[in-house]
Order: structure tokens, then sequence, then C-alpha cells
């Protein structure tokens, strides 16, 4: 049993966990997403894998949309929405597909900070960024562009 808390990492030994709902504050209907990474005794740690949950409604119907994950360019396939259900006791009557574009993937930005060099006053001259020669002007800093 474990409470699962988002981008939370819950470490156990055991290849299988129970994610436990608090009745109080149950996941929303729709897809979560989940994330297993796995290591090895020599601390070798794996790619992730992902899957999405569905968490459904009991009233309305509730989409199910399954395809290959990977397909080579030019080649076509299908899209299946046959594990679509109604909870309520209703029937699936149509099926309504929409391609929404290519998605984007957003990787965080490597932040580098700048490269400060303090030098004295009257202690060299710029000549190139970064390089210090001679004595013949006063300079406060060099910022050293990378």
């Amino acid at each position: 049993m474990a409470t699962f808390i988002v981008n939370q990492e819950i470490a156990t030994q055991e290849p299988v966990i129970e994610v436990t709902i608090d009745p109080k504050n149950p996941l929303p209907p729709g897809r979560h997403r989940f994330r297993l990474v796995v290591v090895d005794d020599s601390k070798n740690t794996s790619a992730g894998d992902e899957i999405e949950v569905i968490i459904a409604d009991q009233t309305a119907p509730n989409a199910v949309l399954n395809g290959p994950k990977i397909v080579a360019t030019g080649n076509s396939f299908n899209l299946d929405g046959s594990k679509s259900f109604d909870l309520g006791g209703g029937s699936i009557t149509s099926y309504l597909f929409t391609y929404l574009g290519q998605s984007l993937v957003i990787t965080p930005p490597i932040i580098r900070p700048p490269i400060i060099s303090t030098v004295p006053i009257g202690t060299g001259t710029v000549v190139n960024p970064g390089v210090l020669t001679g004595v013949t002007r006063p300079i406060d800093s060099v910022v050293n562009p990378s």
C-alpha cells in the first residue's frame, strides 16, 4: 500500500505496489501517468517506462484509445477504441477520432551561470574577452561568454 504524490518516487524492493487512494481525495476522472525505473545490484539505473491509467466516470461513457507506441515512417497503423465502455449501463454507439497534431517534447532548460572574473582596477586591459594583458586601461571585471 502506498500513497503516491506527484513527482515523488516510492522505492521498494518488491516488483508490485498498490496505489492506495484516499476516499476523501480520490484521483479525478481521466488519464494518470505512472513511471517505473529499476536499479540493479551494480547500481545501474534503467530508463523509465510509463503507463497511463484511466480513472473512469461511472455515469458518462469512457473513451479508451489504444494504438502502437512506435510506427515506422510511411507506414499506416490502426487506432482502436474498442475498449471504451459505459459503466452506467449504456452502450457505445459512435467513435469520434481526431488527429491533434505532432506532440511537443518539452525538457527543462539547462541553466548555466555566467563566469565572472573580478580583476582589481588598473591591473590589465581586455584584448579578447576573458584574456588580460598589459596595464593600459582600468577594468572592473571581465565576463567570459561561454
